[in-house]
């Protein structure tokens, strides 16, 4: 059967054009002028040779199912024009609605009879037939994609006593040698960047080539995008609507759908080949789901043996935030002073969190549903006063750790806010800092600071002694900020590298967790989770990593340049700006 498109007739010269698919050993074609395929009325018939090319020196004739076998075009019964020879355009003229027998000719020997249905709806259109003629040898196809892009990568897949599946060249060409005589049913399938079938049906006889070219129109399976999927929390979330046109061909037992995620990593959705036009499951995907980041469907046709096609169309979801945003916090106290340059935030011991406002010079304490309760570090004498704040850490005794970036020195205070002892001061020196930016406590109460302008890490003891200078690594950068994992490893995100790194508390290695983040501002630990969260200052993305380096999920928050983030339950974290909070909690 042969099958319509309606295509204008002024891309005709544009398709002659766009459909060589490579050499020829001669090539009697010439250009049709934009006059010669001006008429909007007019069905024109498109036949290529074996070779691919417009076919010269064709005619053809048309009858009438339900008529006598006369003419209904041309004077003598035959098409014969210069245009037919000039480049395998035969122009019908506008034929009456009716089901039709067409024969070809070719250099005056029969090459074809085949039927075709032509519709008065379309006539108004302008009809152009794209046929293809026998020649002796086996099956060769040629597969184009609307409008007129070569399909680069294509398949052929048969169904009749076995299923045979033949990838095509570079060009998107295909051939069949040695196939068995007999009725055959195909898919011709098309990789390129949009997907098409072109479903047809042949007979191949011992010792004949059938030459297939179409021009693919609709998508295959006509997937239908789906921008929010409903979800339920990480492990899992229901796809709605995933919705095709199957294709059915003899020997197809169906369609198996696929959904392919981090690391390549693929899960089949149809542990039963599906014909349903409505696909709806929920996907236990191995337990990970980066919110925000992109999954893709596959699928593919398979036959009653259980074999199957090549994977023949994708689509592109991007799942949904896990968390909803419970508030915001943009003032700080009763006279409703701003943030004021906020750095570090973290999660205390006693429930409260505690917010570095840098260029108020004191730390801001919360209760965790925003309210604010006091603040401290802004008063007293030039000892215990903090110039701004950069980072807070927590003793074993629950004392609070503020690194002071611009007076570059280590503060210890109470949970109240009370001002116990400091040390540092500035130097290059191994008891002194540069511009101290962020520090960590482990559980044994030895401290960790990063001193961002001598690019180390010093380690000192509860005694504030200093113990040593972790060894350099050349790996680093811009180092941001530490913090402490429940196994005494220190993580670190190193904001020019792009990289999340886990660090051995006996031997202190530095093993990559991450290496392809675009720029890892801060990070914190939920130790319930055993999640490691790092801030991205550019993309304002939160992600969560298992302590291996596995990504679990990835929240888009409606901020960014992201200086502060804080684990404060399993269920909920504090991500900021430089003026703003954001509450963030699990759906």
């Amino acid at each position: 059967m042969i099958r319509f498109w309606r295509i204008s007739l002024t891309t005709v010269s544009t398709l002659l054009i766009l459909c060589v698919i490579g050499p020829v050993e001669h090539d009697d074609t010439k250009e049709i002028s934009d006059d010669e395929t001006s008429s909007s009325s007019e069905t024109v018939a498109i036949v290529y040779n074996e070779k691919g090319r417009p076919a010269t020196g064709v005619k053809a004739r048309f009858y009438s199912v339900n008529h006598s076998p006369s003419p209904l075009v041309g004077s003598t019964g035959l098409i014969d024009s210069a245009v037919s020879a000039g480049g395998g355009i035969i122009r019908l003229g506008t034929l009456p609605s009716e089901t039709y027998n067409i024969e070809y000719q070719l250099h005056g020997e029969l090459a074809r009879r085949d039927s075709i249905v032509i519709d008065k709806q379309y006539l108004a259109q302008g009809d152009t037939l794209r046929d293809t003629l026998k020649a002796p040898g086996g099956l060769r196809g040629v597969v184009r994609l609307e409008p007129y892009h070569d399909a680069r990568k294509a398949f052929i897949v048969l169904f009749g006593s076995d299923l045979v599946i033949t990838p095509s060249d570079s060009l998107g060409n295909f051939e069949l040698r040695d196939i068995a005589a007999g009725q055959y049913d195909a898919h011709i399938i098309t990789l390129y960047e949009d997907y098409g079938v072109l479903d047809t049906n042949f007979v191949i006889r011992s010792g004949e080539m059938d030459t297939i070219r179409d021009t693919l129109k609709l998508p295959f399976l006509g997937l239908s995008p789906i921008e929010r999927p409903a979800i339920s929390y990480d492990t899992s979330w229901q796809v709605a609507n995933l919705s095709w046109s199957p294709h059915t061909a003899q020997g197809l037992a169906g369609y198996h759908v696929y959904l392919t995620g981090p690391a390549d990593h693929t899960v089949c959705l149809t542990p039963k080949p599906v014909f349903d036009t409505l696909f709806a499951d929920t996907i236990h995907f191995n337990d990970t789901l980066i919110a925000g980041g992109t999954y893709k469907y596959r699928v593919c046709a398979v036959d009653y043996a259980g074999k199957e096609g090549p994977f023949s169309s994708a689509l592109s979801i991007v799942a949904v935030s896990l968390f909803d945003s419970i508030g915001a916090i943009n003032r700080c106290d009763e006279q409703a002073q701003g943030l004021g340059g906020l750095a570090g935030i973290a999660m205390g011991p006693d429930s409260n969190v505690y917010v570095c406002a840098c260029s108020q010079n004191r730390i801001l304490v919360y209760d965790r549903s925003g309210e604010f309760r006091f603040a401290f570090g802004d008063t007293g004498s030039a000892v215990s006063r903090v110039l701004c704040p950069h980072d807070i850490a927590f003793g074993p005794d629950s004392t609070v750790y503020v690194a002071e970036y611009n007076g570059h020195r280590i503060h210890r205070f109470t949970a109240q806010g009370e001002h116990i002892s400091v040390f540092g001061g500035k130097g290059a020196g191994e008891d002194q800092f540069q511009h101290p930016r962020s520090i960590a406590v482990n559980e044994k109460g030895r401290i960790y600071v990063l001193d961002e302008e001598n690019r180390r890490i010093a380690e000192w003891d509860t005694g504030h002694t200093f113990l040593r200078i972790l060894p350099r690594q050349s790996m680093l950068r811009m180092p941001k900020e530490l913090y402490i994992a429940d196994n005494g490893s220190l993580l670190l995100v190193d904001f020019d590298g792009g990289s999340l790194f886990l660090i051995d508390e006996a031997d202190a290695k530095f093993h990559c967790l991450a290496e392809d983040l675009r720029a890892p501002n801060t990070l914190s630990y939920d130790a319930a989770n055993k999640l490691v969260y790092v801030g991205d200052y550019l993309s304002g993305d939160v992600i969560a990593f298992r302590i291996n380096g596995e990504r679990r999920w990835r929240y888009q928050s409606t901020t960014n340049r992201i200086m502060g983030l804080a684990s404060i339950s399993p269920n909920e974290f504090w991500v900021g700006n430089e003026s703003r909070i954001i509450r963030c909690r699990r759906r």
